[in-house]
């Protein structure tokens, strides 16, 4: 069975069996398929898989519809004779939409991203990777869900095989070349995407400088969750760069389009961090000349580091929404440099707007080089009281905020997502969230007292108003 409950804010995504069937991916090439024979005739498409075996399924059911449909050849992008359980090959989004860019009318990443093992999905994207709206897809869908849809077969699957891949990692690895020493470092690649163009690419650039851990790609995710916006999940990276003695460890998430770093001392750097260090090097370096923009976005969820960070070297600072497709098409329009995410999806103007955690590792390790060691560095930008980004759950996520604008109504508040409150001292975030029954808490404090008070006040807040906060 299927459910419409899959057509999230941003993408298609749900747990397999019960919100995403084989149905499901019928229907949606199907329905996807006509309308891009309407649009473009022949229409050149773009496939790629993350490591989820419930992918094999649904693709082969989607390429049925999209046969059915008229479209009689596919590209698919990952395919490689060592992984050959993935008949899809395995390829990490920001690879498949570099991929993308120009080349294709529509690209469909199979991937549900950070999600755990049960859930599978979808980001449909246009020839600039920008995302075709979950609502479109939606209507073209329900619009076919009553049709019978024969079995065809498939379309002829052709291998990926544009040089643009290759002379993109050519380019970055040109950059590491230029770094004058490169720390031991260990790489969590979270049993994702990141295991197949990324993996081979730091084996050959990073030699036995670097440590490799969770390598194989495998759906269950066994080692631990991907999802870097959550700090437990980099247990097992910093047990690894404690015992091997590792400058710092970096971790994809499970398509590889997020990372993150952790210090030896256990210190997880958010993504508001890496902003900043990474946006500095871009600001100072030439890169910013180069490209014509000191422009860089943060989300409302970002710290003031980012901020502090921008305006002293220069660049002009813009706020956000949380949620890479509800910004992505503003960076891009505003020529923005760099656009970040607490999350950790960066976006860069350098490779068309999109991820690219390989660049993010270049530009951190170049910037390491001002520095003794990471911890150092992190230190230097690590200086607001910050923690994890905390989850409420309740059904009543409107009339919290709104509870929310009452209670403070004597400080600042901006509302470009949720509301964020603005106090000399301090500020917190509240957002809801796209696709679960939930808020989603940012809260900073010039230091930990600061922090652990306001902590406090707003789970007694929360509680007040019957929200359960998530652990």
């Amino acid at each position: 069975m299927y459910a419409l409950s899959a057509f999230k804010t941003y993408d298609i995504r749900g747990v397999w069996q019960s919100e995403i069937d084989a149905q499901f991916g019928r229907i949606m090439g199907y329905a996807l398929g006509l309308h891009l024979i309407e649009k473009y005739g022949a229409p050149k498409i773009l496939i790629s898989s993350d490591v989820r075996e419930a992918n094999m399924i649904l693709i082969d059911e989607f390429l049925k519809g999209i046969k059915t449909a008229g479209i009689t050849q596919v590209t698919v992008i990952g395919k490689d004779e060592k992984i050959p359980q993935y008949t899809y090959g395995v390829c990490s989004t920001p690879m498949a939409y570099y991929a993308a860019i120009d080349r294709f009318d529509c690209a469909c990443l199979f991937t549900a991203s950070h999600n755990p093992s049960e859930y599978v999905g979808a980001k449909i994207v246009d020839n600039k990777c920008l995302s075709i709206k979950s609502t479109e897809l939606r209507a073209l869908f329900e619009g076919q869900a009553q049709t019978e849809i024969a079995d065809t077969g498939l379309p002829e699957i052709i291998p990926y095989t544009d040089t643009k891949i290759t002379e993109l990692l050519a380019g970055i690895q040109e950059k590491f070349k230029t770094l004058q020493k490169i720390p031991k470092i260990t790489i969590d690649y979270s049993h994702g995407a990141a295991s197949h163009f990324e993996q081979e690419f730091l084996r050959e650039i990073l030699g036995e400088n670097a440590v490799h851990i969770f390598t194989n790609p495998d759906g269950s995710f066994p080692a631990h969750d991907t999802d870097t916006s959550r700090f437990a999940n980099y247990k097992p990276l910093i047990a690894e760069i404690q015992k091997n003695g590792s400058d710092f460890g970096f971790i994809f998430d499970g398509d590889a389009d997020r990372f993150g770093m952790v210090t030896p001392d256990g210190t997880v750097v958010t993504g508001d961090i890496l902003l900043a260090i990474i946006g500095r090097e871009l600001l100072t370096d030439g890169t910013a000349e180069r490209l014509g923009s000191t422009t860089v976005f943060q989300e409302v969820f970002c710290g003031r580091i980012v901020g502090d960070t921008v305006k002293k070297y220069g660049g002009n600072l813009r706020m956000t929404r949380v949620g890479r497709e509800s910004f992505v098409r503003e960076v891009i329009e505003a020529n923005g440099l760099l656009a970040g995410e607490v999350s950790t999806h960066l976006l860069f103007k350098e490779y068309g707007t999109i991820e690219m955690p390989l660049a993010g590792l270049y530009y951190l390790l170049k910037a390491l080089e001002k520095y003794s060691n990471a911890s150092e560095m992190v230190a230097e930008f690590n200086t607001y009281a910050r923690g994890q980004v905390i989850q409420f759950i309740t059904d009543k996520k409107d009339e919290a905020i709104e509870a929310l604008k009452t209670k403070y109504s004597t400080y600042e508040q901006i509302t470009i997502d949720g509301i964020r409150i603005e106090a000399p001292e301090w500020w917190f975030c509240v957002r809801k969230s796209g696709t679960e029954p939930m808020l989603k808490v940012a809260i900073e404090g010039k230091d930990r007292t600061t922090y652990d008070a306001l902590l406090n006040e707003l789970r007694v807040f929360f509680a007040e108003q019957g929200a359960t906060e998530k652990i």
